[in-house]
């Protein structure tokens, strides 16, 4: 049976292939012939069938290039990291395919902030879910790696830490900040395996979208209508997804506070 990472890709390849544009000229090759044994000149009717056949190698030629590129990034991937990119789609090479992607800002497995969306992504036997709300016993259950914010709005306590563990690793981290309002700041911690390549996917609908770089960090702001603001960072191996009801000023702030 296909590991999911095997099937992603293939639908990736099945859907660019089937993208690729047909020749606009469907020769009749018997008239063709005809012609270059009448047409004096010959030039013309020798274009057109070069032509044509330089279409159909384009495409051929495109399909090559592709599978070529989709195989060397999973020999990559498998001589990096051969356990974890087999059995873990958290570590696959996905490079998706789709009209709704915004940008790509680097190539990644697609995770959104919402626990939910994460639950149904993540939903097999290797993927343990672990709650807390004392910042020790997550530390102690990651190993450490967590990293908090030293800054947060005033009005913001921390609610709740979820850890996801693939293989008995911490993978993925989300901690949640509320105020008395029942507004929350979310942050997702994303565990870069070293030597992998990744992506971020986002979608544009009704959001405005920026980049920009401050200390050497590149940054991806998204701005929703409704007031909600994600951004977007790598520090340290870890991938963060910061969302909250904030400006960009103070989700810069608590971005560059965490050492």
């Amino acid at each position: 049976m296909e590991n999911k990472g095997d099937m992603i890709i293939k639908r990736c390849l099945d859907d660019v292939i089937s993208s690729l544009p047909e020749p606009d000229i469907q020769p009749d090759w018997g008239t063709l012939i005809s012609r270059i044994e009448e047409d004096e000149k010959k030039g013309n009717t020798y274009k057109t069938i070069f032509l044509i056949k330089a279409k159909k190698y384009l495409i051929a030629t495109s399909i090559s290039l592709l599978i070529l590129f989709l195989l060397t990034f999973i020999s990559i991937s498998l001589t990096v990291s051969p356990t974890s990119a087999k059995n873990t789609f958290v570590e696959n090479i996905i490079f998706k395919v789709r009209q709704n992607i915004g940008s790509i800002f680097k190539m990644s497995t697609d995770y959104n902030i919402e626990n939910n969306d994460i639950e149904k992504e993540e939903s097999n036997d290797l993927i343990k879910k672990l709650n807390t709300t004392d910042i020790e016993e997550a530390q102690t259950i990651s190993g450490g790696i967590i990293t908090f914010p030293a800054y947060m709005p005033p009005a913001y306590s921390l609610e709740n830490i979820t850890l996801y563990k693939v293989e008995n690793k911490v993978k993925n981290i989300f901690l949640e900040y509320t105020d008395n309002k029942g507004n929350y700041i979310k942050l997702r911690e994303t565990i870069i395996a070293e030597g992998n390549a990744y992506e971020i996917n986002y979608k544009q609908d009704n959001a405005s979208v920026s980049k920009f770089q401050e200390d050497s960090i590149h940054y991806i702001l998204l701005s929703f209508e409704n007031g909600i603001s994600k951004l977007i960072w790598d520090k340290f191996g870890i991938n963060y997804m910061l969302t909250g009801p904030l400006n960009r000023d103070e989700m810069l702030n608590i971005a560059k506070s965490i050492k």
